[in-house]
């Protein structure tokens, strides 16, 4: 395979060898891809060409799922200085990377990601955004959230009721006080999209984080445990 000049942002980065570095990158076309970037570590261009919260052109070759990159432009950089704005970016690269497996195109999921970037340095409240992007992140990989109806029967979700989220089948009605209970205004907030609802908020983020955690089956997500220590 050979590409020239894709768009990109880079998810992770790690020393490779003495001089090189490894790469993981997010396309639209081609999804997550592998790289390996000779001479990364070693010159100062090298070091600066490839940084996080930047949109990237890129050009590779090769076969298989690692490929040599050969090319690396910087088309814009988002300047992100807040602490938690930083590990925001970082949580949403680190969903990518467990969640996204390589060689899977999903221009959707690129547009979604791009959207996130846009606005790690400018709104002031990102919950509603992250709440987004791991939606659509679900969506894109197969396994988007399921709220036309009850999982059994087809009823309407109801705003005065509650269910238990099934991972493979949707909502299932279910008491109030029952264990993982979301209630129906929240799962119809979710489905319109309404996701700064305050009412709804901390349902809407309990639920997405539950089903994120089945699909990561045990990987953790070391940027959610860094914010929660710094929040103590």
């Amino acid at each position: 395979m050979k590409v020239e000049r894709s768009l990109a942002y880079l998810l992770h980065r790690r020393p490779f060898r003495e001089t090189s570095a490894l790469l993981e990158v997010l396309t639209p076309e081609y999804g997550r891809v592998g790289l390996v970037y000779r001479g990364g570590r070693r010159s100062s261009r090298g070091k600066a060409g490839v940084q996080p919260f930047s949109a990237l052109r890129i050009s590779w070759s090769g076969r298989g799922e690692l490929y040599t990159l050969t090319a690396v432009e910087t088309e814009k950089v988002y300047t992100v200085f807040a602490p938690t704005r930083v590990l925001c970016g970082l949580y949403v690269n680190e969903l990518v990377m467990g969640l996204v497996p390589r060689l899977s195109p999903g221009p959707s999921l690129y547009a979604s990601y791009e959207r996130v970037m846009g606005r790690l340095a400018r709104l002031e409240d990102m919950e509603p955004e992250l709440r987004r992007f791991e939606a659509d992140l679900l969506s894109a990989i197969g396994y988007g959230l399921q709220l036309d109806g009850e999982a059994h029967t087809g009823a309407p979700l109801k705003v005065g009721r509650w269910y238990r989220y099934d991972n493979e089948q949707g909502p299932v009605r279910c008491g109030a006080h029952s264990a993982q209970a979301v209630s129906g205004l929240a799962l119809l907030r979710l489905r319109e999209g309404a996701l700064a609802d305050p009412e709804c908020r901390v349902e809407i983020k309990q639920l997405l984080r539950s089903v994120l955690e089945h699909h990561l089956q045990g990987r953790k997500v070391r940027s959610r445990e860094i914010f929660r220590y710094l929040n103590q």
